[in-house]
């Protein structure tokens, strides 16, 4: 095992900075380090320093978690997913946790980004013809005639025609 007293440079500074936390984070990776072990048994470490026991729900070499943006990478605002896999993951430990990574996507605000959108008007390229058909100088009629000559599978009026140029209108206002 090691001593404080073996990594000097490390620890000039606690005692004025008070910053255990800090310290506990770096001795569990030295002693990952130490033992050869990968970065995921840190919390297993932590586990066993603060309360001598270890389940397997410490030791999770496959894991998704959100990572913090200012952890990852310097200007990154939006936090990604990111599904952690070990030598020892297997296909259903991956499966599983992708399946935790999509519940996360959909249950944790800071993830709401990634939400589809849902398209209130999904008719928006065929109302904005009709909205420029009528600027033309067309009538709704005329409009309606025109669209059922291309599209003959659909059954289009021209009252359709009119709620759309309108709806299109206030979509174009606000």
């Amino acid at each position: 095992m090691w001593r404080h007293t073996d990594f000097p440079y490390y620890y000039d500074g606690i005692k004025e900075n008070n910053d255990l936390p800090f310290v506990l984070e770096n001795e569990c990776y030295l002693v990952c380090y130490e033992y050869n072990r990968p970065p995921y048994f840190y919390n297993v470490i932590r586990q066993s320093i603060f309360c001598d026991i270890v389940t397997d729900e410490n030791f999770q070499p496959t894991k998704a978690e959100i990572i913090e943006p200012n952890s990852m990478w310097f200007g990154a605002t939006l936090p990604p997913v990111a599904i952690f896999v070990s030598p020892t993951s297997t296909y259903e430990d991956v499966k599983e946790e992708f399946r935790k990574a999509k519940e996360l996507m959909k249950t944790d605000k800071r993830l709401s980004y990634y939400q589809p959108r849902t398209d209130l008007t999904p008719n928006i390229r065929k109302y904005r013809e009709w909205y420029w058909e009528r600027i033309k100088g067309k009538t709704y009629q005329q409009i309606a005639d025109d669209w059922l000559e291309k599209h003959e599978d659909e059954n289009t009026t021209y009252l359709d025609v009119l709620k759309a140029v309108k709806a299109y209108q206030k979509l174009l206002n606000t």
